[in-house]
């Protein structure tokens, strides 16, 4: 299959329902708002992710230590481990400077397993030794607090193409389709194209959100002028999205700080600086899109299977495109910089 024959969608991603925050919270490095609060965390996961489920903190059901068999919508089961956990949602960023971290909530940590379905997923809470097909659980998460996605796609800053047939993909309550990313490789400024087929989908800048694997807004693209950091290009073929091309600063200042001695994060407590402030991951994003049928309607809630899915990553010369001293913000979304 050419490129031409597929379709081009990029670095998306769309706001879910409950649990992620809006669009104005979205920031750079480790010093983005906190997200909301919200029964799972994250909102958005994929096969084998770490999530964890809260109890009610004024009259917790479960016991530290304790295990408990969960059920993921009507077959997907695991056992969890019961823990005391300190949300992001309590936290501060690295600029506020905070002297402490917040207290610990009880909650559920447990891995995905492979047997639930992709989309929505209730998540029930049961005992050790417990029939989860007979007994009562002791409580469960609304199927609106968590979504099945694919397992996340590897890309690189590297001139590359990355092609993923027959992927299946996500969609949530309020059809936002989902794809995550793996961006650990990426460092350097890099330019982004991906693309989907199997699909027709339209959308515009409203409709594209990004979110990481701790539920914490990274972008929202209508917060920013088209062609600073992406260029939407529509289509009207019957089985293609439309185009979105999309430009990532560098991460290298990033990455540098967190080496330094007062950032640094401990293996138990992964979601926190030595400083007692939030660390946000950066490695692994939420793709997704809230569009539209060319017929005018939306997907339906559940998995979407048979994708084409494709990325392709170039190196970018440009630098911050927020300095107007630096190139053009379309020609760095391009891949190209001027005069050369």
């Amino acid at each position: 299959m050419t490129h031409r024959r597929l379709s081009v969608l990029g670095v998306l991603v769309l706001v879910a329902a409950l649990g992620l925050p809006g669009r104005a919270q979205a920031g750079c490095g480790c010093d983005k708002k906190a997200p909301p609060h919200t029964m799972v965390r994250p909102p958005v996961g994929w096969e084998g992710l770490v999530i964890h489920i809260f109890d009610d903190p004024q009259h917790p059901r479960i016991s530290p230590g304790a295990r408990y068999r969960i059920k993921f919508g009507d077959r997907g089961l695991a056992m969890g481990k019961a823990v005391l956990w300190r949300d992001v949602a309590d936290g501060l960023p690295h600029g506020l400077h905070p002297t402490s971290k917040p207290a610990k909530r009880p909650a559920i940590e447990v891995r995905v397993p492979n047997q639930a379905r992709l989309g929505p997923n209730s998540i029930s809470v049961f005992g050790e030794t417990a029939d989860t097909y007979r007994e009562t659980p002791l409580w469960t998460v609304g199927a609106a607090s968590f979504t099945l996605a694919g397992r996340p796609i590897s890309l690189s800053e590297r001139n590359q193409t990355v092609v993923r047939t027959h992927f299946r993909a996500g969609v949530g309550l309020d059809g936002t389709l989902y794809i995550p990313v793996d961006v650990t490789r990426v460092t350097n400024a890099t330019t982004f194209v991906g693309g989907l087929t199997n699909i027709d989908l339209s959308f515009a800048a409203a409709d594209v959100i990004m979110y990481n694997d701790q539920g914490f807004l990274m972008q929202a693209l209508d917060q920013v002028d088209e062609g600073s950091l992406f260029k939407i290009v529509h289509s009207a073929k019957p089985a293609s999205s439309d185009a979105l091309y999309y430009w990532r600063h560098s991460f290298a200042d990033y990455k540098a700080n967190h080496a330094l001695a007062d950032f640094l994060i401990s293996p138990q407590d992964p979601d926190w600086h030595a400083d007692n402030s939030y660390h946000v991951n950066h490695n692994a994003i939420v793709l997704g899109i809230h569009g539209k049928h060319l017929n005018g309607s939306g997907l339906a809630p559940g998995a979407f299977d048979k994708l084409v899915v494709w990325f392709s990553s170039r190196p970018s010369d440009c630098l911050d495109t927020r300095d107007p001293n630096n190139p053009t913000p379309l020609d760095c979304v391009r891949g190209k910089v001027p005069g050369k």
